[in-house]
């Protein structure tokens, strides 16, 4: 018989039970052994952190409650084993508790190495993202950038570990998290790292409503378990085996009754929770973009980027609650490399190319237009680019249609320059027979140059498909990105084609180029 004095650590032994409820085709069925094993433990006692809602909540007359409580429900429903609240006063007497064998497992605890020493770990029964809380006047650019006397952290919870082993700052240590949220708001610390669960509770019943999820602090999602005594290793397989019968459904509907998230995103995007989770975490989101890629991006003379794809990105944060950062203006292929990098995490016009499928996931096509051959007026027209086979064509270094054709046309005299812009000009000046590009890009120029006496003399058979492109570990982003897309009223979307897209200098063109240059960029406007 256990000795009942040895709860003496935690004050008295508060007397309540989750004691199963049959129903459905719970509970599991097990072997004689593991019966006999889960009668001899019974009742199965656990401790909780007292300031950890709304994973675990203790409530003034002394009951249990939050999303660790209703999965540890749902397991003693499974195994058909009561659990026994033993009260603890804060989550270091918690932690000293299941050390000396007062408890048996803790129902909500991160997985580290110091904790493997004295626990068992189940499955990961729920994740979480490790995320920054600042004031909503505070930039968040990274934890490595906040003075170490300036972030706040709860004493030896999974936060402090992370921070003690991937950082080398000394943060400011505190009982419970609400003491470090509480720090933050009031103005004596910048950042308090928390889960975003816990932060998201906090916030609104405290109502706190200076503070803002700055962003994420580890890159993956983090994860929670059920913590076992190292005695009682043979509960663990059973546990799991509850924890996997479990409906998602039922899942779904813990976490719906104790997290509902800030609804910053339009609830008529239909986003899933871990897209909004995803969104909350990530505020910020650096954009590359091509400076010389008119009407679609470009520098404008304010030194600011303009253009179709700005226009559509700015809707799209309004519509899903973030922020676009974006980059300073560099040449497009340094732009790529940062991509690559994930020193960017997004360009805002992309064409698809088998070679960038390594490191860039692309969104749906947001407009499309043929690529067309620029010539002076006196160049005879141009059926196919097999007649061009002994003329010189200008092309921008690095451009999708440029790599398309040096790829499928290597007997082609291609001449690399810089822009669209300085293609045009090699033409006009006799540098070059030919500029071929994007419909869209060539009359941009053409309409705003009047020195510019070129035309278009012919088609290519290609056509510029133009996406958002996301660093390759950002799948999630991605969907994200084509429900706020699909969102956007047509009227909108013409209404922007309206505004930057113009067809003209189509005097050597036939009608039907004219036509589909309207009828594709009209389906994708």
């Amino acid at each position: 018989m256990r000795n009942i004095l040895s709860f003496a650590l935690f004050g008295i032994l508060f007397a309540a039970y989750i004691a199963p409820v049959r129903s459905g085709e719970l509970p599991l069925v097990l072997s004689e052994d593991e019966r006999t094993f889960l009668d001899s433990i019974s009742p199965i006692r656990f401790t909780v952190d007292p300031e950890f809602a709304p994973f675990e909540i203790v409530r003034d007359d002394g009951s249990i409650d939050g999303i660790a409580y209703d999965f540890l429900a749902f397991v003693a429903e499974a195994l058909d084993v009561p659990f026994s609240f033993v009260p603890s006063s804060s989550w270091h007497e918690s932690i000293k508790a299941i050390q000396q064998g007062h408890v048996d497992l803790l129902p909500s605890v991160g997985r580290d190495v110091g904790r493997e020493a004295f626990m068992h770990f189940s499955q990961p029964y729920i994740q979480f993202a490790r995320v920054a809380v600042t004031r909503r006047d505070f930039i968040f650019e990274g934890l490595d950038v906040v003075p170490e006397d300036r972030i706040a952290v709860q004493r030896e919870s999974s936060h402090h570990g992370y921070i003690r082993t991937e950082t080398h700052h000394s943060p400011s240590l505190y009982d419970t998290f609400q003491e470090a949220l509480l720090a933050v708001s009031m103005g004596e610390k910048d950042v308090a790292v928390g889960n975003l669960a816990t932060v998201t509770y906090t916030i609104q019943n405290l109502t706190l409503a200076n503070l803002k999820i700055g962003g994420r602090i580890s890159p993956g999602p983090e994860f929670l378990h059920i913590g076992v005594q190292k005695e009682l290793e043979a509960l663990v397989p059973l546990i799991d085996r509850a924890l996997d019968a479990m409906p998602q459904p039922h899942r779904n509907r813990i976490l719906e009754k104790w997290v509902p998230l800030p609804v910053d995103a339009r609830s008529d995007l239909l986003l899933t929770r871990s897209e909004r989770e995803w969104l909350l975490t990530n505020p910020r989101i650096r954009v590359g973009w091509d400076p010389n890629w008119p009407p679609v991006e470009f520098l404008s003379e304010e030194g600011v980027p303009r253009g179709f794809s700005v226009d559509l990105l700015r809707r799209i944060e309004s519509d899903l609650g973030i922020r676009f950062i974006y980059e300073p203006p560099r040449p497009w292929n340094e732009t790529l490399a940062l991509l690559e990098e994930r020193k960017i995490d997004v360009v805002s016009c992309i064409g698809p190319l088998a070679g960038r499928a390594a490191f860039v996931i692309m969104s749906d096509t947001y407009l499309q237009a043929p690529v067309v051959l620029y010539t002076q007026p006196y160049f005879p027209y141009i059926r196919n680019l097999r007649e061009m086979e002994r003329y010189t064509i200008a092309m921008p270094t690095g451009y999708t249609e440029t790599l398309w054709m040096q790829r499928d046309h290597p007997n082609l005299q291609l001449k690399e320059v810089g822009s669209v812009k300085e293609g045009l000009y090699a033409v006009h000046e006799g540098k070059a027979d030919a500029f071929a590009g994007s419909v869209m890009q060539g009359n941009y120029y053409l309409s705003r140059y009047d020195t510019l006496s070129l035309v278009i003399s012919g088609e290519t058979g290609y056509v510029t498909d133009m996406r958002i492109g996301v660093r390759s570990d950002w799948p999630i982003f991605v969907e994200i990105l084509n429900k706020a897309l699909a969102a956007i009223p047509e009227e909108e979307k013409r209404a922007l084609y309206r505004r930057w897209v113009l067809v003209e200098h189509l005097q050597r063109a036939d009608i039907q180029l004219v036509l589909r240059v309207v009828l594709i960029s009209l389906i994708y406007s």
